[in-house]
């Protein structure tokens, strides 16, 4: 027993038009894209390093800048141990009311 499926020609012609307008579109929107920006083509899209005209820094000079960070925080907390292992004078000048607990 032979089973035939046929597709109507109208709607493999119509499903041949759509497919083919798409790749159409999506060749003209790569195009573009590659055309107006060849620096994405040139470099594949890998991470271009120091391009700080547009904000962006290396990984390199980013890490030397969280060192130099990380050294003056680590400054300012020593300073800070510094003073809380010397000992630290407080004067109360001014007490809040206390209630007596009830018993």
């Amino acid at each position: 027993m032979k089973v035939d499926h046929q597709v109507p020609q109208t709607g493999r012609l119509y499903t041949n038009v759509l497919l083919t307008a798409i790749a159409a579109s999506l060749g003209v929107i790569a195009f573009d894209t590659l055309s107006s920006n060849p620096r994405v083509a040139n470099s594949a899209w890998a991470q271009p390093g120091g391009d700080e005209e547009n904000g962006r820094i290396s990984a390199a000079e980013q890490r030397k800048q969280i060192i130099a960070e990380l050294k003056t925080l680590q400054a300012k907390v020593e300073r800070l141990d510094a003073t809380i292992g010397k000992g630290i004078s407080v004067k109360v000048t001014e007490m809040p009311r206390q209630e007596e607990p009830s018993r």
